[in-house]
């Protein structure tokens, strides 16, 4: 079973969250490929304007290069994705894994999936591939790029010198467009475990196949495309992709642009180093350069010979980069002319397939042993790869060139293998001021090596420039090894120096790999690896990874100490089990808990491997463990990890105004806020919380909650949880919340929002997106009636006496005001309980006359006495109607005894106006008696709007006077649901008397238009598939109404325009994109068709006859010879 092992110095109370990459993010995966699908969209369309305004090629594809347009970036320059091609499996030993590979494995991928993105469609007809490729985003194009890459991994064997590292896996495969929302979605989705990408974007000089073209931006430098080694978006966007999905290896070519250019160009060619770009400067992919293949396998160094072309690194901040090197030199494989056709290929598009296929070899190697469905981290199968990579190039250690080394296999395996008796695979969560030691025992005569790698916090890029040093390393973990007086340091490189060879005299703090090498370790020598980290850790842990080789047989190791609670915010009196989660067999364990005011229950005790205790005082308990075995012990504390909390008394309606405050700032994680014992607050580095932050920040009174980062620049993350007992309550009980926010120049995080769970223990439930409604920064935004037991009920909670709400905030800078520069403040939260018996009246027009009874209206609860429904005249003389405005029935205010002066009846109806404009209240009242008070009409939308409408004192003269009418203008709650309308009566007493004071109501009406929607754009063509020379008419089919159209034509004439229904005609053969962004006044909507129309040749008529003289009677054989396929 896989070991993982949990470092604590601190550990929180219940709200805590460990962000350091615990289990796959699905959420924000999902979330991600979201964004990312409408990102490139957009971006997509605006490209394809962009060429054909500027005759810039959209796709360039022959036999030397294939390139597609993908985005135009930030300072204006095109980007192209670009195909990186200029007997691997013997190279890397990944033959000797296989079937009959001598070495006793029998690794296929049987039973695995790898995942490939390339620049088109693979054959899957293909003989190598028996049924075993699947094209994922159902691209039927083929090209020759992706089936050879595909080859490389999986290709059966049919022809033998062509058979794959992988032979028996399956393939999920999609070409490059929206590469990184399908990555995201596959990992989430789809358990992708392994990824090839044989792909990038063109960098410095590139080769399209007739000619050098420059890519660099010359106003940075003319020197270098300043994109070579720069840690940009993509780079940051695949690091977050790799951080929610810490299973899932991404396996990225470095490019083939070392020495690019043309003879005598006006730039310097390409490299040597620095040379590798886009998401090969990524810090938790796996990066791959190219070598010549080495036909009989690696013996020495210098068996290791460099391609011409392999990128080489550093990356600016000068991590190393690449990673490993595999074979990418004339490699035979797959290709796409034919069902049996292959062919040779070089590049880094070639090693990198290589390296994935394997990759997925040792996850299958891993399973068999460790159970179905376990699998290694991918910081843990990268560290395997690099920790076992055979020693290439000139120096010992790692280079710029050659990354760590050759990519071997079989030692990665052996490695797996021996983990069950050595314990040399660990993954290990190391929380903020954690360390982590363990000692081991030197097997001698070889050396001792130890290796961490990291899924790291994703970087955030600098501003263009060219070699900028600032490290993108988040979370900077330190690895070192000790014996007696003695500290061996890992391998690092000098980013200024890349020529000059490793060294190992201090710590590394740059690289998410480190490795501490030990030569000549004396044979049964104690050493001791320590693991600890610079400055606060960015989510309040980090997982590592963790690879040890040339330890001794036999080792036993002290237990690691570690446990949960299944309830850490328990109610006093409640039962809490806790669960011993140490790992190396510990043989005892003594609990102890501070403050000591707990009892121990069910027969448990402390010395129980599960004790059960109840909390018998309110408050912060500290919970430690001892766990013991022969080879000693080890104690894990874990501060405030428990806070019981009384039951507060809670009623209807609840609002927090955070007026009660006493401690108004917090820097720290806080179990119960000082004044406020309902609410914690819990963060990770740099959060912070205020409740007085400044003029403006307040919706109501003098104090109000803001969450932010402070101080700037490392990006923190809030959570504000309120939590209430609300036993008392079901599901059923029709609650609602409420409550105000603004933000302060919020951008866009997975944490901008708001939750709520049915209990402590329960998942949470999203229940508003806090920075898709943010509104305009520093204005205060009303949020109404979030249906709280609807979502509980779609998510199978129910409530309890820990229910809880938690506001979010995620970003790297402080609300210095209410405009600037990031955060959100919440004020005046509100949980109402809706009357259970109100209907909500959702169809217009309505009407209501009283005919038959109150209809959909309903009495209030918070008055003094009903409104009465009477045809004819009210009870008392001289006071009310005589009957009804229309029809027999109305409804009025009984004044008489025992009504006194002020008394007041409510009547109330609950309306949905998400479809509704400009509603408008329409309703006819008599008012006449000397004593008469008042009328108003009254609006709640999770606050009361008192007396939108009044009239006091009398308003006709007479018994029999008629009506009066009022028209109430309800547009202020266009668009929104859940809105009660209330008609509040009141008693007067004029003259001495109440009875003189009957209202009565008569004929409502609520009436309005819908409400507009911004278009859903979508167009057809009479024709798909057309021939030179002929014209397509497009009919706008979007929806909505718009009112503007916006097309764009590749290949087309015009190449654009505004009709809503144009003709345009296509001259040339090929398949051609087409977008329309149709706007009205409310937004726009963009619909992009890629390759949407198909435009070939008209054919060209010839033919032959087998005889043209005959005898009469005598047949001909025509045979028709027209090019280009006619039908």
């Amino acid at each position: 079973m896989r070991k993982q092992n949990l470092l604590l110095c601190c550990i929180l109370f219940a709200a805590t969250q460990v962000f350091g990459q615990a289990t796959t993010n699905k959420a924000a995966l999902n979330e991600f490929s979201q964004q990312k699908a409408a990102e490139f969209q957009v971006r997509k369309a605006e490209a394809l304007n962009f060429a054909n305004q500027n005759n810039l090629p959209f796709i360039i594809d022959n036999d030397e290069v294939l390139m597609e347009l993908m985005y135009i970036d930030e300072l204006g320059q095109p980007q192209y994705y670009i195909t990186n091609n200029t007997n691997a499996s013997a190279t890397i030993s990944t033959n000797k894994v296989n079937s009959g590979g001598g070495y006793g494995y029998t690794l296929d991928g049987s039973g695995m999936t790898v995942h490939e993105w390339d620049g088109g469609a693979v054959l899957i007809t293909h003989q190598e591939y028996s049924g075993r490729v699947v094209m994922g985003d159902g691209v039927t194009t083929t090209h020759y790029h992706s089936t050879h890459v595909a080859g490389t991994m999986i290709a059966s064997g049919v022809v033998a010198n062509a058979k794959g590292m992988a032979p028996a896996a399956g393939l999920r495969a999609f070409d490059w467009n929206s590469d990184e929302s399908e990555m995201a979605s596959e990992a989430a989705n789809n358990n992708a475990l392994v990824s090839n990408h044989s792909y990038g974007y063109g960098r410095g000089w590139v080769w399209n196949g007739t000619a050098w073209q420059w890519y660099g931006n010359t106003s940075i430098s003319t020197q270098e495309d300043y994109l070579f080694g720069f840690y940009e978006s993509q780079a940051q966007d695949w690091d977050q992709i790799a951080y929610d999905a810490p299973y899932y290896l991404i396996c990225k070519s470095a490019g083939n642009d070392r020495g690019d250019g043309p003879t005598n160009p006006p730039y310097p060619l390409d490299g040597p180093y620095d040379c590798i770009g886009h998401a090969g400067i990524a810090k938790n992919v796996l990066t791959v350069g190219a070598v010549e293949d080495i036909a009989g396998g690696y013996t020495t160094p210098s068996s290791v010979v460099m391609s011409y072309f392999s990128g080489w690194g550093p990356a600016d901040d000068g991590r190393i980069k690449p990673d490993v090197v595999a074979n990418g030199v004339s490699l035979y494989s797959t290709d796409d002319d034919s069902n049996s056709d292959y062919t040779s290929l070089s590049g880094t598009s070639m090693s990198t397939p290589s390296a994935a296929g394997s990759a997925i070899l040792l996850q299958e190697h891993y399973e068999n042993l460790n159970g179905t469905g376990n699998f290694m981290r991918a910081s843990t199968l990268k560290a395997l790869i690099i920790h076992t990579a055979d020693e290439a190039g000139n120096n010992d250690g790692p280079d710029y060139e050659f990354g760590w080394g050759l990519m071997n296999t079989l030692a990665a395996a052996d490695v797996i293998s021996d983990d069950a008796s050595l314990n040399t695979i660990e993954e290990i969560t190391l929380n903020n001021g954690g360390s982590y030691q363990r000692t081991i025992t030197a097997e001698g005569g070889q050396p001792l090596q130890v290796t961490i790698v990291w899924t790291d916090v994703p970087g955030t890029p600098v501003g263009a420039s060219l070699d900028p040093i600032n490290p993108m390393i988040v979370n900077e973990l330190d690895l070192r090894i000790t014996q007696a007086s003695n500290t061996y340091y890992p391998w690092k490189l000098e980013r200024n120096n890349p020529s000059n060879a490793a060294t190992r005299s201090g710590e590394n703090n740059v690289d998410n790999v480190e490795m501490v090498t030990i030569d000549a370790p004396a044979a049964g020598v104690d050493y001791t690896i320590v693991i600890d980290h610079d400055g606060t850790l960015s989510g309040g842990s980090q997982v590592f990874s963790l690879v040890i080789t040339g330890i001794g047989t036999g080792t036993a190791l002290p237990p690691v100490a570690d446990f949960s609670a299944d309830e850490t915010n328990p109610l006093t009196g409640s039962t809490v089990t806790s669960t011993d989660l140490s790992t190396n067999g510990p043989t005892s364990w003594a609990w102890s808990f501070d403050p000591a005011t707990v009892t121990f229950v069910n027969g448990t005790n402390a010395g129980s491997q599960y004790p059960e205790v109840t909390f018998d005082v309110a408050g912060s308990y500290d919970v430690t463990l001892v766990a013991t075995n022969a080879e000693g012990s080890d104690t894990e504390v874990k501060a405030s990890y428990i806070y019981a909390t009384d039951p507060l008394p809670f009623s209807m309606p609840w609002t927090e105004d955070f007026e009660d405050v006493i401690t108004t700032t917090y820097i720290t994680s806080a179990a119960s806020i000082n004044g406020l014992p309902e609410w914690s607050y819990d963060k990770t580095a740099n959060g912070r919380l205020r409740f007085t932050a400044g003029s403006g920040f307040y919706y109501s009174g003098s104090h109000a909650a803001t969450i932010d980062a402070n101080p700037s620049g490392t990006y923190s993350v809030n959570y504000l949880i309120s939590t209430l007992n609300m036993s008392a309550y079901q599901a059923s009980s029709n609650l609602e919340l409420s409550f105000y926010f603004m933000h302060h120049g919020e951008e866009s995080h997975a944490n901008d929002r708001v939750w709520i769970r049915g209990s402590n223990g329960d998942s949470w439930i999203q229940a508003y997106d806090l920075y898709s409604n943010r509104g305009t920064g520093g204005a205060w935004n009303e949020v109404n009636n979030i249906d709280i037991d609807a979502l509980l009920s779609a998510n199978g909670q129910t409530l309890s006496s820990t229910f809880q709400i938690r506001f979010g905030q995620e970003d790297n800078y402080p609300a210095t005001s209410t405009t600037a520069s990031d955060g959100f403040t919440f004020d005046d939260i509100t949980i109402l309980e809706v009357d259970p018996t109100a209907n909500i009246i959702s169809s217009f027009p309505y009407t209501q006359s009283w005919e038959s009874g109150l209809g959909l209206w309903f009495q209030g609860t918070n008055d003094d006495f009903d409104w009465s429904r009477n045809s004819g005249g009210t009870p008392s003389s001289s006071t009310g109607p005589t009957g009804a405005h229309d029809g027999s029935f109305y409804m009025f205010t009984e004044s008489s005894s025992p009504r006194v002066n002020g008394d007041e009846a409510h009547l109330e109806a609950t309306f949905n106006f998400s479809a509704l404009q400009n509603p408008e209240l329409s309703f006819y009242y008599h008012m006449y008696g000397v004593s008469i008070e008042s009328l108003h009409v009254d609006v709640y939308d999770g606050s009361w709007s008192n007396s939108i409408w009044s009239v006091s004192g009398p308003q006709q003269s007479a018994q029999a006077d008629p009506y009066e009418q009022a028209i109430v203008d309800l547009s202020a709650w266009s668009g929104q649901k859940n809105i009660i309308v209330r008609f509040r009566g009141i008693v007067g007493s004029g003259a001495g008397s109440t009875y003189y004071s009957d209202i009565a109501i008569d004929l409502i009406e609520v009436a309005g238009g819908a409400s507009p929607q911004p278009p859903v754009a979508g167009f057809t063509a009479n024709n798909t598939t057309i021939g030179t020379g002929n014209s397509v008419q497009f009919t706008d089919n979007s929806t909505n109404n718009p009112t503007e159209w916006a097309w764009t034509f590749e290949g087309g004439t015009p190449l654009s325009s505004t009709l809503q229904n144009p003709d345009v005609a296509y001259n040339t053969a090929g398949n051609y994109t087409v977008t329309l962004i149709a706007t009205n006044s409310i937004g726009s909507d963009t619909e992009t068709k890629i390759g949407y129309i198909t435009v070939i040749d008209p054919p060209i008529a010839e033919f032959s006859a087998d005889n043209t003289v005959i005898n009469e009677g005598e047949s001909v054989q025509f045979t028709d010879l027209s090019t280009g396929n006619p039908t």
